[in-house]
């Protein structure tokens, strides 16, 4: 897959080029097989969402893996409690930095099976999906994957991040 990047298209603006970032992150998870790594500052966990309802399908069908990154407590007990009946397959990771209110973990990234990733600025949330002016990279990467990933693990084994417990 050649990288590409997609947009959101606020209902002020007409699309006229380019690829729809809602569509192609959807695209993007029902690749999922064997795992898909959620990096998100702001996640909509409700259950009709369409990240959640395209989780939930590739669970049922095939029981990847998911991995997910967020930046606060409360969402990552949100998604446990949305995805229990899945919580062998769940491994939670939450941003533990209070030292400073500024501190935030705020990477908006998905990965599936180690090498399609999606990087970009949109939150995975309504608001930035529906309404705000967001895009997103689209790449077939295993040496983005790795970085990205050596990364996520440098903030967990500083304690920056720290690992849900059901």
């Amino acid at each position: 897959m050649d990288p590409r990047i997609s947009f959101t298209w606020p209902s002020k603006v007409e699309s006229s080029f380019g690829t729809n970032l809602v569509d192609d992150i959807n695209r993007l998870v029902k690749k999922t097989k064997f795992e898909v790594v959620i990096m998100a500052y702001n996640l909509n966990v409700k259950s009709n969402f369409f990240l959640q309802k395209t989780l939930k399908e590739r669970l049922q069908k095939l029981g990847p893996k998911i991995k997910l990154y967020c930046d606060n407590y409360s969402n990552a007990t949100t998604f446990a409690d949305l995805f229990y009946d899945w919580k062998d397959n769940l491994e939670i990771w939450y941003w533990t930095d209070n030292s400073d209110s500024y501190s935030k973990f705020h990477i908006k990234a998905i990965a599936v099976d180690k090498h399609n990733l999606y990087i970009g600025s949109a939150n995975f949330s309504e608001t930035a999906m529906d309404s705000s002016a967001e895009c997103g990279l689209f790449l077939d990467s295993p040496e983005c994957y790795e970085s990205l990933m050596a990364y996520v693990g440098k903030l967990c084994h500083s304690s920056l991040l720290s690992r849900f417990n059901y």
